[in-house]
């Protein structure tokens, strides 16, 4: 599978996670798992089409970039969340 695949079962993953389809998240990840090179370019993927959303949101490269940095700050001021 090469890294176009990868990404696709990316994107597809992200979509099943929109749908609350948990049986094709499941069977999308199981597919990402299958080998680590692909599983490397789906946590690609998910990082790419991340990026590209926040950039369609802001409307810029550099407006995207200062929006994640500020989430980043945001999220270092926050508790981690308690499991029990």
């Amino acid at each position: 599978m090469d890294d176009w695949e990868a990404y696709r079962l990316a994107t597809a993953y992200v979509l099943a996670t929109a749908r609350q389809d948990r049986t094709a998240m499941d069977d999308t990840f199981a597919r990402a798992l299958q080998d680590p090179h692909v599983l490397v370019g789906f946590v690609g993927g998910l990082s790419r089409l991340a990026h590209l959303l926040v950039v369609e949101r802001t409307g810029s490269e550099e407006a995207a970039r200062c929006w994640l940095e500020d989430r980043v700050r945001w999220l270092a001021t926050l508790d981690p969340p308690v499991e029990g």
